[in-house]
């Protein structure tokens, strides 16, 4: 016998994977199974479609519930406080430009054709692909809008409630505020001066003055520019007196002026202490009007605030041209389209007279034909009259003639 290998002769375990199939009977379902089967899946789309339209018909209820909750809020406030609102929300517009001035480029907000408005839909509450209403602050989905909007020539929206406020037609107009009257301003004397009558910083200001009063002061200024004589200041003083506005001529004495331009000369070249207390006397004379600077305003200071509100009011009347323009446009097109529908009347009225003209003609012409038509009827019936009597004389005749035949037979 040959020698059998011992590696084959080793007995290798089978895996339960390896070498055996395992046979699996197929079920073989009844029709009746199928048709449960089918049934089941039926039902299952049945029910998904029905919870997928009560979904649709809640979220419909949500949104018609939300959008009544709103349009009701409003309709509470009266109408005085809307537009008051109104105005306040324009305001804000304009603050919130201003803000934006002053950032860099990059980090500026957005700000639209109007004023602040909603970053969400006021039915769905989402906030993507929002179309504005252009007099109020509510935002919608062009598939969220509801019944009642409406839009202008330039395909500005407007929401039901704008609607039946009519601010799609005539919206509110920004009026700006009265204008106080104007006070004088009284600037008070330094304490230095107070002894000299001629300061000009202890009188009101020029334009407010008497003509007689200011032509005094401008006579004593040039009386004192006359003892002054050429005096030319230096950078330093140009540059200090640019700082500050002076309501008023400064009419000083000539000493006093001397001695503050010295003083200023010394204070901008002097390094040492003492050379700055040299004179006391005129630190006082020269220290009071730059006390006084504090108290005044400077040319770049920011204006009143009824001039920054009337400039405001101003902007945002100007931001209105544009639907006032379009408001002009839709005018003119609906006179044009009034003065078309004249002209048409009136050619229409054209029409009519003629055809009122050829009826009168008409009746005219059947008037003379009725005439006839009447002479002709008594016309005929005279004929027919003297049809009879002649069939009756030709009766008689042939009677005679009967007659006188009979007689002559006989």
């Amino acid at each position: 016998m040959p020698a059998r290998n011992p590696r084959k002769a080793k007995a290798q375990p089978k895996s339960p994977t390896r070498g055996v199939r395992s046979k699996r009977q197929r079920r073989v379902l009844c029709p009746s199974e199928t048709s449960e089967i089918g049934d089941q899946g039926n039902n299952r789309d049945a029910l998904q479609n029905q919870t997928q339209s009560i979904d649709s018909d809640t979220n419909e209820a949500t949104r018609s519930l939300n959008w009544a909750v709103i349009v009701a809020s409003v309709a509470e406030q009266p109408y005085p406080s809307q537009i008051q609102q109104y105005k306040e929300w324009r305001s804000a517009y304009r603050s919130l430009s201003k803000k934006s001035q002053r950032m860099p480029l990059k980090t500026k907000p957005h700000i639209g054709a109007g004023s602040k408005r909603e970053d969400y839909c006021c039915i769905c509450h989402e906030s993507e692909h929002l179309e504005n209403c252009h007099t109020c602050k509510l935002a919608f989905h062009r598939e969220c809008l509801p019944a009642g909007c409406a839009r202008n020539s330039y395909d500005h929206l407007f929401c039901l409630i704008c609607v039946r406020r009519g601010w799609d037609k005539a919206p509110p107009v920004l009026t700006p505020p009265a204008s106080p009257q104007p006070a004088p301003v009284q600037v008070h004397d330094p304490p230095s001066h107070a002894s000299t009558g001629t300061n000009a910083n202890s009188a009101t200001i020029p334009h407010l003055l008497d003509p007689a009063q200011n032509l005094e002061l401008q006579q004593e200024g040039l009386q004192t520019q006359s003892t002054l004589g050429e005096y030319e200041p230096s950078a330093f003083d140009q540059n200090t007196s640019d700082d500050v506005t002076y309501p008023g001529p400064a009419v000083q004495t000539g000493s006093e002026s001397l001695q503050s331009a010295r003083h200023k000369r010394k204070l901008r070249y002097s390094t040492l202490p003492h050379e700055v207390d040299e004179s006391p006397t005129i630190q006082t004379a020269t220290d009071s009007p730059q006390g006084n600077r504090g108290g005044r305003k400077s040319r770049y200071s920011t204006l009143p605030s009824n001039v920054d509100a009337s400039l405001s009011v101003i902007y945002r009347e100007l931001e209105s041209i544009a639907m006032l323009r379009a408001e002009i446009q839709e005018l003119r097109t609906q006179n044009t389209q009034y003065a078309q529908t004249i002209k048409i009347q009136e050619q229409t009225q054209v029409a009519l007279r003629r055809d009122l003209g050829i009826l009168r003609e008409n009746a005219t012409n059947s008037e003379s034909t009725t005439k006839e038509i009447s002479e002709l009827r008594e016309r005929n019936a005279a004929l027919e009259a003297e049809l009879l009597v002649s069939k009756e004389q030709t009766a008689a005749a042939k009677e005679l003639k009967e007659r006188l035949a009979h007689l002559l037979n006989t």
